[in-house]
């Protein structure tokens, strides 16, 4: 499967989102996502004639809806300020962080994407633990959920609903 990545990758299928390190810890995990860039596509070919709404609750729809916000941060970042990359974080301890945005050198923002309605404390855990590891670099942590409202979860924490990707 390896072999046919670059292949599948030049045909625009999908894409690798870089592991992102500043030695928090020695035990960072440093493979890279792999998103395919075309999330319908993927439904599809995940769950043939199944209806979207079919399996509530299923682990696959977060995934694509990471892949979701994952492509859609990687077209606003083609004609954004440049000197912005892209990333995800995850350790062997469990902690990930679905996207950190790197601006310059020393401004970080981490992204978590969920799934659901509303958002909890619990759903800030890893951006928390970034933040009080790099609080000088440390911009913002943002959770991005499926439901309508923004809400402030603490210093420089915030739940918003994926829409705000647009406005």
């Amino acid at each position: 499967m390896r072999r046919y990545l670059p292949l599948v990758e030049s045909i625009f299928l999908l894409h690798r989102l870089p592991a992102w390190s500043q030695n928090l810890t020695s035990r960072t995990k440093l493979r890279p996502k792999i998103h395919m860039s075309d999330t319908g596509l993927a439904a599809w070919l995940a769950r043939p004639g199944m209806q979207p709404s079919s399996r509530p609750g299923d682990p696959f729809d977060g995934a694509l809806l990471e892949s979701f916000v994952v492509n859609e941060l990687t077209r606003q970042l083609s004609w954004s300020q440049p000197g912005v990359t892209m990333s995800h974080w995850h350790d062997k301890d469990g902690r990930e962080i679905d996207v950190i945005l790197e601006i310059g050198a020393n401004k970080l923002v981490g992204i978590e994407v969920k799934a659901a309605v509303d958002v909890d404390e619990n759903d800030f855990r890893h951006l928390t633990y970034l933040r009080d590891r790099r609080s000088d670099h440390f911009v913002a942590g943002v959770v991005l959920h499926c439901g309508d409202r923004v809400r402030k979860f603490g210093d420089r924490l915030l739940a918003m609903p994926i829409g705000a990707l647009w406005t």
